[in-house]
């Protein structure tokens, strides 16, 4: 019979040891240097999606609880990782999230989610809103930042009995609202709200709107300084939906805490709001995302939404440094904006690129194609492969499509 404890401690020993290389430590030298518009001439390449369930099948595991079952795969994962001849970081630890106290619901203390698997587990999914009257919004409060330390440790505890000294564990003591989908606000209003009749707002209620927007920034706020406060923040909650180092800023390798989210990077966006035109952007969400996203030291912006129209409002960031082009934005046109003053996170359609079947023709001429965008435009930019939630049970496609992009770059 298969020891669980101890195959995962093999397994939880290989990802650490692959962290802590020679070809982690460069990988994260080079980012840094990207991050910082130190422009080597070649793109990284960060292959941030990976529907592994279609490669690692339920049925090959070996562990035989959920817990167990989640680790190994998250384990496994990492070890197929190590085979892509991308820029990706493995890190040396292994995260688990304090207990920190949250309202009733959801973090607003009303119902805030999404209903239904309509297609498959990745699915679409249709709004539920619970902000179904103006007074609604009445009900909506958040509790305030603090930590059950007992709780917390029983949660270390119990991972500490699984992997024992194998990887570290890394406790994140964050507020929740220092996460991309709570910091950015529209993600958890639209979902509140219902994003068809939040457009309406716009014109019928746009008073209340603005209420509403200016509740949940300080809402925010306050938690972000009652975190930091604490001592809440550490480098593990560095994040720019990339690989988040650069000069000056928290080393994501290490544990340790930081003195101010001024140490971190945040990413944010406005994906519901990519059908808003500027000026509605700018008033009905920009304005109230920005003293947030100032907080913090450096700035991502931008997930899956085109912000081809309105790269000049997000350049009004003091600490922006990355700016998302996405599969759904006129390339030509964001680097004609962006220039070298950004970095740019250019992200392929993954449609395109492995979904509905790896083509390495098409491949190479969407890379030369856009390679010669950003070139013309003196651009630093990055690949990143998202948003690809099958790979046509093909497992061997994302294999295939990295080895063709890195031989493009390496060719650049």
């Amino acid at each position: 019979m298969l020891d669980q404890k101890k195959y995962l401690r093999e397994l939880a020993r290989e990802t650490y040891n692959y962290a802590t290389s020679d070809i982690m430590d460069s990988r994260r030298a080079a980012w840094t240097k990207h991050n910082d518009l130190n422009w080597s001439g070649k793109p990284l390449l960060y292959i941030r999606s990976i529907p592994f369930h279609e490669i690692l099948l339920a049925k090959d595991l070996k562990c035989d609880t959920p817990v167990l079952r989640r680790l190994e795969r998250e384990f496994l994962l990492n070890r197929y990782r190590m085979s892509l001849p991308d820029d990706y970081i493995i890190e040396p630890y292994i995260n688990i999230n304090a207990a920190v106290a949250r309202s009733k619901d959801s973090l607003w203390g009303i119902p805030c989610s999404l209903s239904g698997h309509h297609v498959g587990p990745a699915g679409a999914k249709s709004f539920n809103p619970s902000i179904l009257e103006l007074e609604d919004v009445k009900k909506m409060y958040v509790t305030d930042y603090t930590v059950d330390e007992l709780e917390t440790q029983k949660k270390f505890d119990t991972m500490y009995d699984l992997l024992g000294d194998s990887i570290p564990i890394a406790v994140n003591r964050a507020t929740p609202f220092a996460g991309p989908w709570e910091a950015d606000i529209c993600t958890m209003l639209t979902q509140m709200r219902g994003l068809e009749q939040l457009m309406i707002d716009f014109y019928d209620d746009p008073e209340w709107l603005h209420d509403l927007l200016a509740f949940m920034r300080d809402s925010i706020l306050r938690q972000l300084d009652l975190t930091e406060q604490a001592g809440g923040f550490s480098s593990i909650n560095t994040i720019n939906q990339a690989m988040p180092y650069s000069t000056g800023l928290a080393n994501r390798s290490k544990i340790e805490p930081v003195n101010s989210t001024k140490d971190l990077w945040i990413f944010t966006a406005a994906q519901e709001y990519t059908g808003v035109g500027p000026a509605m952007f700018k008033e009905f969400l920009f304005d109230y995302q920005k003293p947030i996203t100032e907080k913090f030291g450096l700035a991502s912006y931008g997930c899956c939404e085109d912000m081809t129209q309105k790269i000049d409002i997000i350049k009004t960031l003091k600490n922006l440094r990355r700016i998302a082009v996405t599969p759904f934005s006129n390339t030509q046109k964001c680097a004609e904006q962006i220039g070298s003053d950004y970095v740019v996170s250019w992200r392929p359609h993954p449609a395109d690129a492995v979904t509905y079947g790896f083509d390495e023709t098409r491949t190479r001429n969407t890379m030369r194609e856009n390679f010669k965008i950003f070139r013309d435009n003196h651009c630093t930019f990055d690949i990143t492969l998202k948003d690809a939630h099958t790979i046509g049970k093909d497992p061997a496609a994302i294999d295939k499509w990295t080895k063709v992009v890195r031989e493009e770059i390496e060719n650049f």
